[in-house]
């Protein structure tokens, strides 16, 4: 299955008619590359190493986070070209999440994961949460791709597990996000707007005289 389109998932704190973003989930690259139209991504190939902490900053400017548990002593660092991370849903053996703030608003995501549980890891942005690994057995451990395309933005995104007693260790390389890129106005409409200024200020100077 190449692609999905979410029509409704688990909301966290969202009340009874809150309008959701549509958004379309990747498990490959190809389709999820397609399907960019112009959308201007951002690549991290995590090829600068960074020390574990409980907040670090990637070099394409997202702030990771792991919040609350006993995460392991390399969870949230760089090494060897990869994030590495874990999570476990009730904090004994890694962090309840760990949490991305992207530098600026965007409205797509994707990553390669290695590690995973599959069924098990969530994805938690725009008030949903999407499953990370959805193809296979719950609890193996998997490795592959995950993107997501939305119609609404978004700047920030938490991983989390849903098993119960289970943590998750992963890493994640090839970090891409972006936003779609500004449309330029056309040249009729700058045209316009230096005729305005140019009224608006032979007015100022009629006023000063």
């Amino acid at each position: 299955m190449k692609h999905l389109l979410v029509c409704a998932s688990i909301a966290l704190g969202a009340t009874a008619g809150t309008s959701q973003a549509a958004v379309v989930l990747f498990d490959d690259q190809a389709s999820f590359t397609a399907a960019l139209g112009g959308l201007v991504l951002t690549l991290d190939d995590f090829s600068s190493d960074i020390a574990a902490a409980p907040s670090i900053k990637f070099s394409s400017g997202v702030t990771s986070t792991i919040v609350g548990g006993a995460p392991f002593v390399d969870d949230n660092s760089v090494r060897f070209g990869r994030f590495e991370t874990g999570v476990d849903e009730d904090g004994t053996i890694g962090a309840f999440s760990t949490d991305f703030l992207f530098p600026s608003s965007v409205t797509a995501l994707a990553f390669d994961y290695a590690g995973l549980r599959a069924q098990e890891t969530v994805l938690t942005t725009g008030g949903q949460d999407f499953v990370i690994e959805r193809n296979g057995a719950a609890g193996t451990n998997s490795n592959g791709f995950f993107g997501l395309i939305s119609d609404d933005s978004f700047s920030f995104a938490s991983f989390r597990s849903i098993a119960t007693g289970q943590a998750d260790e992963f890493t994640i390389d090839n970090l891409r996000f972006g936003a779609p890129a500004p449309v330029p106005l056309p040249a009729s409409a700058l045209l316009l707007l230096a005729a305005i200024g140019s009224f608006f200020g032979l007015r100022r100077a009629k006023a000063r005289t």
